[in-house]
């Protein structure tokens, strides 16, 4: 597994070495083999403000959104994000797809919470070995601890090597 610093460190996790990552110009990203019929991971984040102090009910409360009747739990993990794990079904094009979905939920104090939505699509089951390799590394995922604000900033004195002004 390596190391994925997402937009600048927003979101640290990893996936199999031989994964490519896109990144999508609107915000997003995915991950993937380049052998047919592979599944994709998708992240997106978004950012929350509560209006009040982050406290563990705000993360619960992030990760929960959508939950439908026969999900399980948002649950706090240990390094003090909050997690849920679900499976949908669907079709992407004509083809049936199953999607495991881990909705992450960690706060930058005082008032930040982020909320990193990952999808795994597959046609065709996943071994289980990848799954846990996922589960693992979306559970362990650090989220920065810099505020809104202070991501905006950083990104905006950041500048493509190309562009000299």
């Amino acid at each position: 597994m390596r190391e994925v610093t997402y937009r600048g460190g927003l979101v640290v996790f990893a996936v199999p070495d031989d994964w490519t990552e896109e990144n999508d110009a609107s915000g997003g990203a995915a991950y993937y083999s380049n052998q047919p019929g592979s599944p994709t991971l998708r992240l997106n984040v978004t950012t929350f403000r509560p209006p009040e102090a982050v406290t563990e009910s705000h993360l619960i409360e992030a990760a929960s959104a959508g939950t439908r009747a026969g999900d399980q739990p948002a649950v706090m993990l240990p390094g003090g994000t909050a997690i849920r794990r679900f499976w949908r079904e669907g079709v992407e094009g004509s083809t049936p797809v199953r999607v495991r979905y881990w909705a992450l939920a960690g706060g930058a104090p005082p008032t930040t919470v982020r909320l990193a939505l990952f999808s795994l699509t597959h046609s065709a089951e996943p071994a289980d070995d990848l799954l846990a390799d996922l589960d693992r590394s979306i559970s362990a995922a650090q989220f920065t601890r810099l505020t809104a604000e202070e991501v905006a900033s950083a990104h905006k004195k950041s500048k493509p090597w190309w562009r000299p002004w």
